[in-house]
């Protein structure tokens, strides 16, 4: 399985450290597909409970 990337569309992602990062290439496409470039300007957490 591949491993999220830390970077998407040119935006630095940072994940908790209890985020599995390795997932199904199909989940690292989404986030290609919905996370918008120069976005990072924005404060986004994603969290895993």
């Amino acid at each position: 399985m591949p491993q999220l990337p830390v970077s998407i569309n040119g935006d630095k992602i940072e994940f908790s450290q209890s985020v599995n990062k390795f997932v199904d290439q199909k989940i690292t496409n989404a986030l290609k597909h919905c996370v918008k470039p120069n976005i990072y300007n924005k404060n986004i957490s994603l969290i895993s409970e």
